[in-house]
């Protein structure tokens, strides 16, 4: 900590993690495979002005031995059934923001990752970037009698490659590996657009007794999957009422 203002982190770890009964379980390489040995590290910083406050790191992660999936092209092995196919040596890195912003009653916060490796992204699905926040109106009315807090959030994902899904084994991947030469292909070429949800909310506490909510989710009426076969909401209502009425 410089000062009341600002501050910096850094951190890095290594460990050793052995692999899960699943993974020994559906692997087909055929090989005894060693420990993975991984290695994190963290740089962040952050200051606080009091209208704003933020947080922006970079983050990496690498894994010498992570199990590679892909579902198995074969005349023996259906290709909707996934397996862990090979070893690779991964790196996950990226960049971070956490921000918050007030101004009068209103305030806006969001928190961003934005991933830096390709090849990543392929393999384990992620999107280009993810972002979650809103922008809210908060307020004391009615001679304090109504607490108030009302706004929109928001939930956005930037492109992503497809990706299958074997829910049995809860393996997922991005690859079909032909077993008889060992030749992998990508699943999908085509990148997914960038998706975004939209909510409405309002919520208030009328004299520490009743709280009432009513959120109008998804207002554009967005129609996207974060994973295939679980699609986002549609255009909906909801609305509830909690009273307490001893202390």
């Amino acid at each position: 900590n410089f000062n009341n203002q600002f501050s910096a982190y850094a951190g890095i770890s290594h460990f050793e993690k052995p692999l899960s009964q699943l993974e020994q379980r559906f692997y087909l390489g055929g090989l005894t495979i060693e420990s993975q040995q991984i290695q994190t590290a963290e740089l962040k910083a952050s200051a606080d002005f009091g209208w704003l406050k933020f947080f922006a790191g970079y983050f990496f992660t690498k894994n010498n031995n992570e199990l590679a999936s892909a579902f198995a092209d074969s005349p023996d092995k259906l290709n909707d059934e996934a397996h862990f196919v090979n070893t690779v040596e991964s790196t996950t890195q990226g960049l971070s923001l956490q921000a918050q912003l007030s101004f009068w009653k209103i305030h806006f916060n969001t928190n961003s990752t934005l991933y830096l490796s390709e090849d990543e992204r392929i393999r384990n699905g992620l999107p280009k970037f993810s972002s979650n926040g809103g922008v809210y109106y908060i307020d004391t009315l009615f001679n304090r009698n109504l607490k108030l807090k009302t706004g929109f959030n928001y939930y956005s994902y930037g492109s992503r490659y497809e990706q299958r899904f074997d829910f049995e084994k809860g393996i997922s991947s991005s690859y079909l590996y032909n077993t008889s030469n060992g030749i992998y292909s990508q699943i999908g070429l085509t990148e997914f657009t960038p998706s975004m949800q939209i909510d409405f909310f309002l919520a208030g506490r009328i004299q520490d007794n009743a709280i009432i909510y009513f959120t109008w989710e998804n207002l554009l009426d967005s129609k996207f999957s974060i994973v295939p076969f679980y699609p986002v909401q549609p255009r909906g209502l909801r609305f509830g009422v909690t009273w307490e009425f001893l202390d």
